[in-house]
């Protein structure tokens, strides 16, 4: 057996293992310390997309709001007489609104709004609609406008104009009598204007049927409001009449598929049965609440009732806000404004509210949940991270008064 010389080195067994515990025990705690900034740095990530997210969603809304009503005229509260004949309805025709608020209902997961939403189908999430001219792809930007040359006494009635304008067959006309509390009636032109002696003036066709389901009544089914309209009432060119819906799209079943804030068009009564050009607006969006305020005693503010625990003052019966909590009324009459307020001088304010949340939950976060917003409740606790954001929105088109 060879023996080790003096000038020899090396190591032994104890030594080596004494050397590859520390290298473990650096290498985990280097580790450690990576795998923490990793994840800090994946949770810095998500809540920027988040927050991206949110200021991408609040800027396309808040424009889409405030064109709400453009290129509609000045029809009282904004609101548009119109015939749907798709479900076999019949009168009283509803309404086309520039704004109309769906509360607690998902306008993806009902069939019929004006019937399915009275009872809510949302999970206390909003969605919305707005019309304008332009809303849908085609439909022009400016407005065309004739005058009624005679009396229209009901919406069978000839239409005759002075001028042929601009009213291609396909398109819809509203007519708007100002300076009258009249609402307006929306009817679809059938056929180019042709000029009719007899009376002197141009013919605007709008028969029914010709286009299938659509705004013109079949015979026997009268829209008009009582009077008709007299001459010299505008006839306004609104094209296509678009309708833009905004909902938040989610599978209760697969909760870990991260919601998303969408948006379509369609004129179709039911929403739900024409989403072919549905378009995602932010993604992780997982809440949308709209509540509106109207000015009922005129006094130039928007009043927000509140109760107050410590002195016991109740001021929710004076709310000028609908869907913020405050316990008003719901919208029993179907004229598309809870019943505590009238809105006579239309929609002054619109306060959108969007929450959005972590692409996935970081199971090492402190439990939260989602916090309350105007009428719906705070959500169950998860490992979720969330920002909200809240905006007050002046509506350019809704205050206009009878």
């Amino acid at each position: 057996m060879r023996r080790r010389r003096g000038n020899e080195a090396g190591l032994t067994i104890v030594e080596l293992m004494i050397a590859l515990a520390l290298a473990a025990m650096l290498s985990a705690g280097l580790y450690h310390l990576m795998s923490g900034q990793t994840r800090s740095y994946n949770q810095q990530m998500d809540n920027l997309t988040s927050q991206e997210n949110l200021w991408g969603a609040l800027e396309f809304l808040q424009r889409s709001v405030r064109l709400a009503g453009h290129g509609l005229g000045g029809c009282p509260r904004g609101r548009i007489l119109r015939y749907e004949n798709a479900t076999g309805t019949t009168p009283p025709a509803p309404w086309l609104s520039p704004l109309r608020v769906y509360n607690d209902c998902n306008l993806l997961l009902v069939g019929d709004p004006a019937v399915d939403c009275a009872s809510g189908h949302g999970d206390g999430v909003d969605s919305f609609s707005v019309a304008f001219v332009g809303a849908t792809p085609g439909t022009p930007s400016g407005l065309t406008a004739a005058r009624l040359t005679q009396t229209m006494p009901g919406v069978h009635a000839l239409a005759i104009v002075g001028s042929p304008g601009r009213f291609p067959a396909g398109e819809h006309i509203a007519l708007w009598q100002p300076g009258t509390s009249k609402p307006c009636t929306m009817l679809r032109v059938t056929a180019a204007p042709v000029w009719n002696a007899g009376a002197g003036g141009y013919e605007l066709p709008h028969l029914a049927g010709v286009f299938g389901p659509d705004v013109n009544p079949p015979a026997g089914v009268e829209i008009f409001p009582a009077g008709g309209y007299d001459a010299g009432t505008l006839v306004l060119n609104v094209g296509g009449a678009g309708v833009r819906h905004f909902a938040v799209e989610s599978d209760p079943l697969r909760p870990e598929q991260p919601p998303r804030l969408v948006t379509w068009s369609t004129s179709n009564p039911h929403p739900s049965a024409d989403t072919a050009d549905v378009e995602v607006v932010a993604d992780g969006v997982e809440d949308l609440q709209i509540a509106y305020a109207c000015d009922e005693n005129g006094n130039g503010l928007f009043d927000e009732g509140r109760l107050d625990v410590v002195s016991g003052i109740d001021t929710r019966p004076a709310d000028e806000w609908a869907h913020n909590g405050s316990g008003e009324a719901g919208d029993l009459n179907g004229d598309g404004y809870p019943d505590a307020l009238t809105c006579a001088a239309g929609i002054g304010a619109v306060r959108l509210t969007v929450t959005a949340r972590s692409p996935s939950a970081d199971t090492t976060a402190p439990q939260g949940g989602r916090a309350a917003a105007e009428d719906r409740a705070a959500g169950a606790n998860d490992r979720y991270q969330r920002r909200r954001l809240t905006v007050l929105v002046t509506p350019r088109n809704l205050r206009q008064t009878p």
